[in-house]
């Protein structure tokens, strides 16, 4: 328990949490014991835990494996050790069974956004409103709490060649229109649906979420308006969001119709 206790510290660490949100040892125990992951990655010059990740199982439209919490210490991210994480995650659920993994980030989010599309190959069609209802964290406090539900197929073969450290294939935005983009004065700006004449989509993000909150709380909170309507309507027309491109100050995402 005294393991699952520094994680407890971990996740106060990384996500500046009140005590009562983290996820207790008392919980993580049980979730390791039944079916459930509780990864941790160790500095071994100090011997102690600087990463974690913790999922458990869930059933859709089949079982597969709920990745609640991924996070790296403060002082140690930008290492790769987040994407270390995520692939042991991803070998522990093949060879205990499970195809895929799902987890929620906030879609304003853009390093989120390229380390889950680009760097590991998730997609996403899924959005929720209000996910966790309010947050008072230093993250995430002071907008509504939606997020996007990615969808880690682990034995895609995308998937797979980013797990062997290959780079993410060059992406043609060449055909994409921009469903909704940053206007000149920071506003975002939609094209109707209706107007679309592209199997892809592109849909802009504030390019840093947490300097936009802190200059303009206003702001912040019509783009979080602006991009839930506008992925809920790409997803009710049948379109993915599989990828996402970081480009001299511009962020956004790369869509494409399902099949």
């Amino acid at each position: 328990m005294s393991d699952l206790n520094q994680i407890v510290d971990l996740e106060l660490a990384i996500w500046n949490l009140a005590p009562r949100d983290a996820v207790p040892a008392a919980v993580m125990h049980p979730m390791a014991m039944n079916g459930g992951a509780v990864i941790a990655a160790v500095d071994p010059d100090i011997d102690h835990m600087i990463g974690m990740a913790l999922a458990f199982p869930v059933r859709q439209t089949e079982w597969m494996l709920w990745s609640h919490m991924t996070g790296v210490h403060p002082n140690y991210q930008n290492r790769g050790i987040g994407f270390a994480l995520k692939q042991e995650q991803r070998r522990w659920a093949l060879a205990n069974g499970y195809n895929a993994i799902h987890w929620t980030y906030d879609p304003l989010q853009r390093g989120n956004a390229n380390f889950n599309l680009r760097i590991l190959g998730a997609v996403t069609n899924t959005y929720h409103v209000d996910f966790y209802g309010v947050m008072t964290d230093s993250i995430n406090a002071g907008l509504p709490s939606d997020r996007v539900e990615i969808a880690w197929n682990l034995r895609d073969e995308r998937v797979e060649r980013l797990a062997n450290a290959q780079e993410p294939e060059a992406l043609d935005t060449s055909d994409e229109w921009f469903l909704l983009c940053r206007g000149a004065n920071g506003e975002p700006i939609s094209t109707k649906f209706q107007t679309v004449l592209t199997t892809t989509l592109s849909i802009e993000i504030p390019y840093d979420l947490a300097a936009l909150k802190k200059s303009d709380a206003d702001l912040a909170y019509r783009w979080r308006i602006a991009l839930r309507e506008t992925f809920q309507t790409a997803f009710a027309h049948g379109y993915v969001a599989d990828d996402f491109v970081v480009s001299s100050g511009r962020s956004w995402y790369s869509l494409h119709r399902l099949v």
